[in-house]
């Protein structure tokens, strides 16, 4: 192969290259912009699980809390 042929892959492949990177671009930012637009919902008792950690002292309150459906 010559020279003229070897630097028209060197450009494909650079332009390949260019053209996955901006792909890639592109799904990280969609990625990011759905991680910010999700909302969750947890319960306070749940959020307390590292002060307690244990299961036990943590399964008695959920079942002296009221049931709520939304």
């Amino acid at each position: 192969m010559d020279a003229v042929g070897l630097v028209a892959i060197g450009a494909l492949v650079q332009q390949q290259n260019q053209n996955l990177l901006r792909l890639q671009q592109a799904v990280d930012r969609r990625r990011e912009r759905r991680r910010r637009d999700r909302v969750v919902w947890v319960r306070k008792w749940i959020l307390r699980r590292p002060e307690h950690g244990l299961y036990h002292n943590l399964m008695v309150e959920p079942r002296n809390e009221p049931f709520i459906t939304l």
